[in-house]
């Protein structure tokens, strides 16, 4: 009888750490993927935070009639663009760009998200290519940005 007390005392401890070792490897994975938890949660605060700092400019163009456009911006984005600069360029080389009407308004202090700007545009007599490059620079929370949109002035007929 005293063996098969001492066989059950050997038993239950090499029971004991054969769970003590399951239990610390089951630690180590919990462990493993809550630094993993982590690392995506930090990532995902991260981009909520850059997206909170981006100013999501976009540009459209309105034709008035053939000779006259206006160029409506508007701030699709989470943060204020600052210092606000708009310039006008021929999409075609040799071609006159269009004037701004109204660059007395720019640099604009600020446009806050869902505001909008307009450019007001007149294209030179004579000038049948209606495109151009309206260049936008503003600075956000990530910095000086700056985007070309490439805009066609639709033909009437």
């Amino acid at each position: 009888m005293e063996i098969a007390t001492v066989l059950f005392s050997a038993l239950a401890i090499i029971v004991s750490v054969v769970v003590a070792l399951l239990q610390l490897q089951m630690h180590r994975e919990q462990q493993n993927v809550q630094r993993r938890l982590a690392a995506i949660e930090e990532g995902r605060r991260s981009e909520e935070l850059e997206e909170r700092a981006r100013a999501d400019l976009r540009a459209r163009l309105e034709p008035l009639d053939m000779s006259r456009a206006v160029v409506t911006v508007v701030n699709h984005g989470k943060d204020v663009a600052h210092d606000l600069a708009a310039d006008v360029r021929a999409s075609t080389s040799g071609r006159l760009p269009p004037q701004i009407r109204n660059d007395e308004d720019f640099p604009i202090p600020m446009l806050r998200p869902s505001e909008e700007a307009t450019i007001r545009l007149d294209y030179a007599r004579g000038n049948t290519d209606h495109t151009c490059d309206v260049v936008l620079s503003w600075v956000d929370g990530r910095g000086r940005q700056e985007d070309v949109f490439k805009l066609r002035h639709p033909r009437r007929n």
